[in-house]
């Protein structure tokens, strides 16, 4: 169960080796009378040795609550030392330990709606994509019945690996997470009045907060929670889930982190420079921004220590089509600008107010 860190929690150890996975939709696994599907795993050239391990597997919930309602909510896990007969687990195989059982995880009815509020004012509503910053995301659920009158009522974030919030997080419910003073704006609501935060508890990329009751169906609610570090790089699956007592989201997705996507790095010579006849060197870059660039940004180039740029550099920029059936673009009159005395910084500018760093492109410069 490796962390965004590549390492597990305690007391949890990584599986140093590879384990063949076989889901069998047609064989069952008689526990109790009960009929089950079955997954056989099993190591492939290394054993897995003595001690607590942690695995993960792909699955698909049961279609609805009230399916899972009636069925077994216990996952089996068995061992074995030597497996051969497929069609007999119990039978002739020969079994490692005992079986143990673990309680599964409650089947909540999908919410009728739930987002991430990205229509906002980043200044005003503290919303920052940049990676590996800390950003305050608004987040809205509409509920399907009235929950409960009384007791704790538990609302769970659950944001994409690498995002962390702090063990005691931060959550607001009520006016001013748009802005301060600032109203909600329609179709979204302040959390009904008596309703208040308990306590938010952050590992990783959950968020628990406890509430009282006072909400009710039909009632599209914002409220915003505190990301204290967001990941370096946009992680591989991009969703988050939101759960409301017996209630919860389908996935949400997510919003990309401002990094620039895809860079890539080809150079004219790989050779030292020999000071007696220096030659100057051609450096390819291609990168994919997340944000549009205009005449009144620039972009950045620091070299490795060793490298020179010089003060009047030059530069080309093209926009990569997307379709081959079109041509790539060259920007019109990119401007470059090295350190006075040359050193390993440059800016690239754009000064053609028609020339554009879009979105979503692939630029070689």
């Amino acid at each position: 169960l490796p962390t965004t860190a590549g390492v597990n929690p305690p007391p949890y150890r990584r599986m140093s080796t590879r384990l063949d996975c076989v889901a069998e939709d047609t064989v069952y696994l008689r526990v109790g009378g009960v009929l089950r599907p079955r997954v056989l795993m099993r190591p492939v050239a290394e054993p897995v040795l003595a001690g607590m391990w942690s695995f993960r597997l792909a699955c698909v919930n049961p279609p609805s609550a009230r399916d899972a309602a009636g069925s077994p909510s216990t996952f089996v896990l068995r061992t074995y030392l030597s497996y051969t007969d497929e069609a007999n687990a119990e039978g002739t195989n020969a079994i490692a330990d005992v079986g143990a059982t673990a309680d599964g995880f409650q089947i909540r009815s999908e919410m009728p709606r739930a987002e991430i509020v990205n229509d906002v004012d980043y200044a005003l509503s503290g919303r920052n994509d940049h990676a590996g910053q800390p950003s305050n995301v608004i987040l809205a659920f509409e509920l399907r019945e009235d929950p409960a009158l009384s007791g704790t009522h538990l609302l769970e974030v659950q944001a994409p690996e690498g995002f962390v919030f702090q063990s005691r997080c931060k959550t607001r419910i009520g006016q001013g997470i748009f802005g301060l003073s600032l109203k909600h704006p329609e179709p979204y609501r302040v959390f009904d009045d008596g309703v208040q935060v308990l306590s938010c508890t952050g590992y990783l990329n959950i968020a628990r907060i406890q509430l009282t009751p006072g909400l009710h169906r039909g009632r599209f609610y914002a409220f915003s929670v505190l990301v204290n570090e967001q990941p370096a790089v946009e992680p591989p699956i991009n969703a988050w889930k939101l759960a409301y007592g017996l209630e919860a989201s389908a996935a949400l997705p997510g919003y990309p982190l401002w990094t620039l996507r895809a860079p890539g790095l080809s150079s004219l010579f790989t050779n030292a420079r020999v000071e007696a006849a220096p030659v100057d060197n051609i450096v390819e870059f291609t990168f994919t921004p997340t944000n549009t660039l205009t005449v009144r940004g620039a972009l950045l180039v620091i070299a490795p220590t060793g490298y020179m740029v010089r003060t009047a550099c030059s530069v080309e920029v093209w926009q990569i089509a997307a379709d081959a059936a079109f041509g790539d673009a060259a920007l019109p009159s990119p401007f470059c600008r090295g350190e006075q005395p040359p050193g390993r910084r440059a800016q690239i500018r754009l000064e053609s107010e028609t020339a554009v760093l879009a979105t979503g492109f692939c630029y070689p410069a």
